[in-house]
């Protein structure tokens, strides 16, 4: 029964083929394409009667495999075709030197199949070149649908749904015969219903595509899986053809060391295919030798684009964010150079132990020179530097790997600090291209960031000069009223009428100033010119000045021990009177505030410490030295510590806190000495 029903089955589709191929032949296109179908049907009609003619005699012919190889062969060249040479593998494979080798195997795999399998009488060989084809086509067929753009793939849907078909049968079919040494009658007779079912699928494309020049584009990851799937099918018929050598032996412990052996090598198969170790390193590896381009650079950009557009994180934030995001980095750190030091403006999952201070000399280097500083490369002393460097001063750093200078964005300087990047093993030139890149653009975004926001405190500033200009408008009349009253004392002293209207007066002017206190506090604007000033007398009259208030200041600086420096006395006095009251405000009466000296060389260090309430990490970072943010309600402007900070770093100082909640805060204040 079920040779009769083969036999059917081949007939029919032999009928459909050359159905088929009559259609094209009388069709006026003589594309490549429909030629190489026209071919491609006749051998179809050729393959499905040979295949008729043995069902139906009972006789089997190892010939009639070749010319299923020849079918096989034009499919694959037909798949091709569609492609194009756009596809790296396809150039290197039908390239105009390649095209006599690919003849040759061809031939040689007719001649394995016809002589060779005759004389052996082992079908082993056979069977194993066609599930090879089987697997290629249809590598060829998932290429050809997913480089397909989505607009067009309803052309090519029948065409791979037909092929899919054919050669999915053929892969369980030939994969069966291996493994039971011996072809399933079921599976044999089934093959020519299946072509059968196939034939107007890939004439329904035929009647689709007018022009078969498809647009395609390629996509690394539809690289990446087509690339595991021909790997995985390769490895499995290495594995298959050794468990049929180790059958082949015939020892008596054979099959079940056949069965064994593929059962370790589907789970070895399956534990690399889950390594992710295994995964990048081919990933790499394609990347490297398939594409001229590393990265896709458009989703590069529209992925940066819009990391830029996070507002609930700070500026620097997101700009190391989106340095790191691109290269997959776990750890890393983004420094402003600024007075000849780094300040840390970000970081990501990295402590300070994570890397050192010679770090820093080597990043003032890397930004000098617009340099990406490889460290592994400076550690091997195998790279030429445009600086000098000693390779010795960073043998045990482990943490930091890259050191990528930002591009100069105005008068700021940045550079970021990264650890290991897993998106590659080694930095290549379009790796350091797309740094390059990306610091320009971050430069933009931050110079902006920065720009915006000293406006908009210059915009504060501007709504402040505007305020005090009405403020001295009210102390004006209120002066007035006052010079007015003292003028008439003198005349009408002795009237009860003018002592009433002068208390009048006074009220008056009594609840004026209080209007004006309460929006303005007690600022000298007048400008101090320069002159030789003692710096330990300064504080130590600042001491002095903080005494009445509780808790009393702690004064640990000895009179004797004096550095002058041309300075605004009277400015940096109001500092150092700021940071004490700002202590004394944040202290209970019974608790201490001290202010003391620390030895540094090259600066004068000023150290107030107290035992208040403390500040919180994000309080000192966004609010501390904001201008007009304060904690003191109608009691100041917020504009001492941020008063206090720029006229040191006018000085090329800083101001270093470190302060816990419930603990207490500590303000150093660095003053170069060499100015």
């Amino acid at each position: 029964m079920e040779n009769w029903l083969g036999t059917v089955g081949y007939v029919l589709s032999a009928a459909a083929y050359l159905f088929a191929f009559i259609l094209l032949v009388f069709t006026q296109t003589n594309s490549k394409t429909r030629i190489l179908l026209a071919i491609t049907f006749a051998l179809g009609a050729l393959w499905s009667a040979s295949f008729a003619l043995q069902s139906y005699y009972e006789v089997f012919s190892l010939h009639v495999f070749g010319i299923e190889t020849l079918k096989n062969a034009f499919w694959m060249a037909i798949l091709i075709n569609i492609l194009g040479n756009d596809e790296p593998l396809i150039r290197a494979i039908v390239g105009s030197k390649n095209r006599l080798l690919v003849s040759a195997l061809l031939l040689l795999c007719l001649t394995i199949e016809t002589v060779f399998g005759s004389i052996t009488k082992n079908h082993e060989i056979l069977l194993t070149l066609h599930l090879g084809q089987a697997i290629l086509i249809l590598c060829l067929v998932e290429q050809l649908y997913r480089r397909t753009e989505k607009i067009h793939r309803w052309k090519v849907k029948p065409l791979c749904l037909g092929l899919g078909l054919i050669y999915t049968y053929d892969l369980a079919f030939f994969s069966d015969a291996l493994l039971i040494q011996r072809v399933n009658e079921n599976f044999l007779y089934g093959r020519g219903w299946v072509s059968l079912l196939s034939v107007p699928l890939i004439l329904l494309t035929v009647r689709r595509i007018k022009q078969w020049s498809i647009r395609i584009y390629i996509s690394r990851d539809i690289l990446f899986h087509s690339t595991l799937l021909v790997v995985s099918g390769g490895y499995l018929l290495a594995m298959a053809f050794t468990g049929y050598l180790i059958k082949y032996l015939g020892y008596s412990w054979s099959n079940v060391a056949q069965y064994v052996f593929l059962a370790l090598s589907c789970t070895v198969l399956v534990s690399l295919f889950l390594s992710e170790s295994l995964r990048s390193q081919l990933r790499v590896f394609l990347v490297k030798h398939f594409y001229e381009n590393k990265y896709d650079y458009r989703d590069e950009w529209m992925n940066f684009s819009a990391t830029l557009e996070h507002q609930d994180q700070s500026a620097y934030h997101v700009a190391l964010v989106s340095m790191m995001k691109p290269f997959s980095c776990e750890k890393g750190i983004l420094f402003e150079l600024k007075n000849n030091r780094l300040i840390e403006r970000a970081k990501i999952n990295i402590a300070e132990h994570d890397y050192h201070e010679r770090l820093g000399n080597l990043s003032k280097k890397a930004m000098e020179q617009q340099w990406i500083i490889d460290l592994d490369d400076l550690k091997s002393e195998s790279k030429t530097l445009p600086f000098d460097f000693d390779a010795k001063e960073i043998k045990g750093e482990n943490k930091i790997k890259y050191i990528v200078p930002m591009a100069e964005a105005g008068n700021f300087n940045f550079v970021f600090m990264l650890s290991k990047i897993n998106s590659t093993n080694k930095l290549d030139f379009e790796d350091r291209d797309l740094m390059r890149v990306i610091g320009k653009q971050l430069s933009v975004f931050i110079n902006l960031h920065i720009t915006s926001t000293q406006l908009a405190e210059s915009q504060q500033f501007s709504a402040f000069n505007q305020m005090s200009t009405f403020l001295v408008h009210d102390l004006k009349n209120v002066l007035a009223q006052l010079e007015l009253l003292s003028k008439n004392a003198k005349k009408h002293r002795n009237n009860p009428e003018f002592i009433d209207d002068a208390f009048v007066t006074i009220e008056s002017a009594s609840a004026r100033l209080n209007k004006v206190l309460s929006h303005l506090r007690k600022r000298s604007l007048q400008e101090h010119g320069l002159e030789k000033t003692n710096l330990t007398e300064v504080i130590v009259e600042a001491c002095h000045d903080r005494m009445h208030n509780s808790p009393p200041p702690i004064c640990d600086i000895k009179r004797d021990d004096e550095v002058f420096l041309e300075v605004d006395k009277e400015r940096i006095k109001n500092v150092f009177l700021h940071l004490i009251q700002n202590s004394q405000d944040a202290t209970q009466a019974n608790g201490s505030v001290t202010v003391s000296r620390v030895d540094k060389e090259g600066f004068f260090v000023v150290r107030i410490e107290d035992d208040g309430v403390g500040m919180s990490e994000s309080f000192i970072s966004n609010r501390l030295f904001k201008p007009f943010d304060t904690t003191k309600g109608n009691a100041g402007m917020g504009i001492g510590a941020y008063d206090a900070k720029k006229f040191i770093e006018q000085l090329n100082g800083y101001i270093e806190v470190t302060s816990s909640e419930g603990v207490g805060s500590r303000f150093e204040v660095y003053i170069p000495t060499e100015q």
